[in-house]
């Protein structure tokens, strides 16, 4: 048996948020371990997850604070 993904999502609409924090969440594969509604929210609360996160899905339009040196 594999082990499920430690999955972030980060997306600033809440019906799309959770929608797919609803639906990958009851994906066998996929362990969602920290839904966000923003980059900053992520990062405040990333040092409190206790699985490291394996996968990030992200919004690219997100408002607010830009990840630096990502290309």
């Amino acid at each position: 048996m594999q082990t499920a993904l430690a999955l972030v999502i980060i997306e600033d609409q809440a019906p799309i948020r959770e929608a797919l924090s609803e639906y990958l969440g009851a994906q066998p594969e996929f362990d969602c371990v920290l839904v966000a509604r923003s980059m900053e929210d992520f990062l405040n609360r990333l040092p409190g997850v206790t699985v490291p996160p394996t996968l990030v899905l992200s919004d690219i339009g997100l408002p607010g604070r830009a990840l630096r040196g990502c290309r």
